[in-house]
């Protein structure tokens, strides 16, 4: 009987500079670029012996973006989840980052900043994403450029079965 665990799948990527790019996550893997990015044991998909349970999506802003960069990036952004080159999921990205704190006076040494807390996306039907099937995040920044790139983590929080 495999081992179930709950886990957070992470990859963190940075925004870039251009408005309507579309960024990949969960396409890089651990011993690629270390556990500060993500911690994917393989690139684009689970080992064949495990399955991933979603049952809730966060998405992080860098708390150290200007206040307008962070507008630029939600403005029509879209987060869209494909499992076996299959959408199951499409979305305004803003429905992903919990409470956005957007206004100008907080600042990222601020305790309660809302870009790093607030609930997660909860899915009603957990999505199953079996191993050694292909699967990504893709998000679409919005239709104004930010000034400077920035941090975007996305995490699919959820039960791991493993053997």
């Amino acid at each position: 009987m495999p081992e179930q665990i709950d886990w957070v799948l992470y990859h963190t990527k940075a925004s870039g500079t251009n408005a309507s790019a579309e960024l990949t996550f969960f396409d890089d893997s651990e011993s690629n670029s270390g556990l500060q990015v993500t911690n994917m044991e393989v690139r684009g998909q689970l080992p064949s012996s495990q399955r991933f349970t979603i049952d809730k999506i966060k998405v992080l802003l860098d708390v150290e973006a200007a206040t307008g960069d962070v507008k630029d990036l939600l403005d029509s952004a879209v987060l869209e989840l494909n499992v076996n080159n299959r959408r199951m999921l499409i979305a305004p990205l803003i429905e992903f980052c919990g409470g956005v704190n957007l206004n100008p006076e907080t600042t990222a040494s601020t305790t309660d900043d809302a870009r790093t807390i607030g609930p997660e996306f909860e899915l009603k039907k957990p999505l199953q994403i079996p191993g050694g099937v292909p699967f990504n995040v893709k998000i679409t920044i919005g239709k104004t450029a930010p000034s400077a790139s920035s941090d975007i983590t996305v995490m699919l929080k959820g039960i791991l079965e493993r053997p």
